[in-house]
């Protein structure tokens, strides 16, 4: 047994030694705490170290640092981007060095050189390759270079955007505490627990560096962790600065003032830095929508031109059209928005329903079979929608040689009803698959996203009215029995209903009447807010009523500027956003629909006239008035692109924007949520290819007689 307990002993130090190491320390350097196990290892270090070991598996851009290091071990040429380097790799935790960051990124220019060269390669050898691609893939070196090099910069600067509605709700919960307990570590061990994401873990690192001895105090804790925030959010700064100050501040009243001013600091510094945003976003918008959109759409007027009479000198044009406007176009507008959407201060936490009984991954649905709730996954269905939808479309398109000849007779096929409705059906079967999909991922989670939302705006009254119950020293019970007849027509009065009906007829304590993990009131209210909120009154309230009291109404005036600066936000939005709807929803696909049917209507003209041209040049071989027609003859492509094919590059190329632009929409106005991106987007391509047929089905019906009238003339 003695042995055993030996064995033990050096295992664990052993283990203290590897846990201290990595955070540059060792067991000698803290004395007194060797053995101690009950000192060292505390329950926030098991938490944090259970946390950690979930983390510690490196992702594939550590994975390749490390294994590009071993063949080139080179270091940033100037001390000052080592310096920003190492900020990003401490900022983003990431397990990797400088060197083996600018390592990397030469071992990736290495791999991309063979691919840079293949275009030149196969142009030499005689296989006509355009000049758009080798220029474009002889740069690739150097993107990839420039990508790998910034890859950690931007991701940490995406990261700290991301969470700057985290900073607003830790400047929140730090507050909530004080004003009850001035007890700053208290403070700080309040808002990791009650947070989540990347600021929760960075609270919970500053009390485990305190306990293993690298700072001796949280102060200089946090001095050293907001270093990291010093040229991105001084607001944050100064406001933790002001919180610090209160602790200074004998007089209760001054220490008030403090603290109000510290949210008051972070919340108008966020309305700023929107404010500033919305006023140099109107530059890059119009860039995007000049040169990415409508650009672009209004090129499209000169597809029937092309078409007829460049459709037959140049080779793979067809095939360049498809590339440019289906991938290459798309490519550069995502890149265009996401630079744009990269530079949006995140103003607010989004809205979590992941603690929702009813929540499922985006990727699934829920639905009841027997009584039975199973998730269904959502691609393979769509998949098997889309397939069924296009077949007709995709057989007659590959039995026509992409709508060009009849491949049974060899004959040329003129652009007719069918063949149009045909091609026309392969766009509808895609739009009517992404509808299906976005629509399927979403519909049931944003109308949790709506409840939660509703019941957290709803909350603000329902704690001042819970709080000026309770100013007057009135108990819980009968202050909730107060309030809830004050806010009785809220949905969220059902909340307080419950905690009475816990309370008064389980007899369990007020704590125990919301927490309870079997009856518990938030389990029917699962909202992260709400809960954080609810435990910061419950531990109030052990404190006495007027203490409850005060800690309430404090939440509730918080949340009040919380949601009068969201308001402002969104009225300085408001412009571009409604630009950016109408666009999607009546110009772009206006425009498509009228450039497709003229299409149409030239390509129609432009068989008549063929025909017409040969029949003349046939009868007046030899004459002037049969040179000039064969020289008209020859202006005009002998196998044009036909119409339907352009309908079809136009149709995916509609499909492509008005994606983009449901996503960026969306993140403009509130930041990444791919719920409420996925639900745009369905709004969009129903609205917008209902527009774009309705458009091109109306034009049709005024060109037909015109067409008629020609056929008729030349008959």
């Amino acid at each position: 047994m003695g042995k055993a307990k030996e064995d033990n002993k050096k295992i664990d130090k052993l283990e203290l030694n590897k846990i201290l190491k990595k955070y540059g320390y060792n067991s000698e350097q803290i004395p007194n705490t060797v053995y101690k196990k009950n000192i060292v290892i505390s329950k926030e270090f098991t938490q944090y170290k259970a946390e950690d070991e979930k983390e510690k598996k490196l992702n594939w851009y550590e994975r390749s640092a490390k294994f590009a290091q071993k063949i080139f071990n080179l270091a940033p040429p100037k001390v000052g981007e080592q310096d920003d380097l190492k900020m990003a790799i401490n900022f983003l935790n990431y397990k990797v060095t400088p060197q083996e960051t600018f390592s990397l990124a030469y071992f990736a220019v290495l791999l991309s050189l063979p691919i840079a060269i293949i275009p030149f390669s196969l142009n030499m050898s005689g296989l006509p390759i355009p000049q758009i691609f080798i220029i474009i893939f002889f740069l690739l070196p150097v993107i990839v270079f420039f990508y790998f090099y910034t890859y950690l910069q931007r991701k940490a600067n995406l990261l700290r955007m991301k969470v700057g509605g985290d900073l607003v709700m830790a400047i929140l919960y730090l507050i909530i505490y004080m004003k009850t307990t001035p007890n700053f570590e208290g403070a700080i061990r309040f808002a990791a627990k009650n947070m989540t994401g990347k600021i929760s873990k960075d609270f919970k690192l500053l009390l485990w560096k305190v306990e293993i001895g690298k700072f001796s105090t949280i102060y200089e804790a946090l001095d050293d962790y907001l270093f990291q925030w010093h040229n991105y959010n001084r607001d944050f700064i100064e406001s933790i600065h002001l919180i610090r100050e209160s602790m200074l501040e004998s007089n209760p009243y001054r220490r008030e003032v403090l603290l109000d001013k510290s949210v008051s600091i972070i919340l108008d510094g966020s309305q700023e830095k929107m404010k500033k945003y919305a006023r140099n976003l109107s530059t890059p918008i119009a860039v995007l929508n000049g040169l990415g959109i409508m650009l672009p759409v209004l090129a499209m007027l000169m597809f029937p031109l092309i078409a007829i009479f460049l459709g037959d000198m140049t080779t793979n044009i067809v095939f360049y059209m498809f590339i440019g406007y289906d991938i290459f176009l798309p490519i550069v507008v995502f890149l265009l928005m996401k630079n744009i959407m990269e530079g949006r201060p995140v103003t607010h936490s989004k809205v979590d329903i992941s603690e929702h009984p009813n929540y499922t991954s985006i990727k699934n649905m829920v639905a009841s079979i027997n009584g039975k709730k199973i998730e269904i996954p959502i691609l393979p269905i769509v998949l098997f929608i889309f397939i069924v939808l296009s077949f007709p479309g995709i057989t007659y398109m590959l039995k026509t040689d992409f709508f060009y000849t009849n491949i049974a007779t060899g004959e040329r096929l003129e652009p007719t009803f069918f063949s149009i409705i045909m091609s026309i059906s392969i766009v509808i079967a895609t739009t009517i698959s992404a509808i299906l999909y976005y629509f399927l991922s979403s519909f049931q989670k944003i109308s949790l996203m709506k409840e939660i939302t509703r019941i957290e705006d709803e909350f603000e009254d329902a704690l001042f009215a819970l709080g000026n119950r309770m100013s007057g020293g009135t108990p819980i019970e009968s202050a909730i029995v107060d309030a809830q007849k004050d806010i009785s027509q809220l949905s969220i009065k059902s909340l307080f209903l419950k905690i009475l009906q816990n309370m008064n007829q389980m007899s369990l304590p007020f704590e125990k009447a919301i927490f309870d993990k079997e009856i518990g009131a938030i389990r029917y209210y699962p909202s992260k807010l709400i809960k954080t909120i609810l435990r910061s009154i419950s531990s109030a309230i052990a404190k006495g009523t007027k203490s409850a009291s005060l800690t309430t109404l404090t939440i509730a005036s918080y949340l009040h500027s919380l949601r009068n600066t969201q308001e402002i936000i969104d009225e300085l939005m408001s412009p571009t956003i409604s630009s950016l709807k109408f666009q999607s929803y009546i110009l772009i696909p206006m425009i498509s629909g009228v450039i497709v049917s003229v299409s149409k209507l030239m390509m129609s003209i432009v068989f008549l006239l063929s025909k017409q041209i040969e029949e003349i040049g046939a009868a007046t071989m030899g004459s002037e008035g049969g040179a000039g027609s064969f020289e008209m003859a020859n202006m005009i492509s002998p196998n044009p692109i036909p119409p339907e094919l352009l309908q079809l590059i136009i149709g995916i190329y509609i499909i492509e924007t008005l994606i983009l632009m449901a996503k960026f929409t969306v993140r403009i106005d509130s930041g990444d949520d791919e719920i409420r991106e996925n639900t745009l987007c369905w709004h969009f391509l129903f609205v917008g290819i209902m527009m774009y047929l309705i458009v091109y089905t109306v034009m049709g019906a005024m060109f037909n007689p015109l067409i008629d009238g020609i056929v008729a003339g030349f008959e």
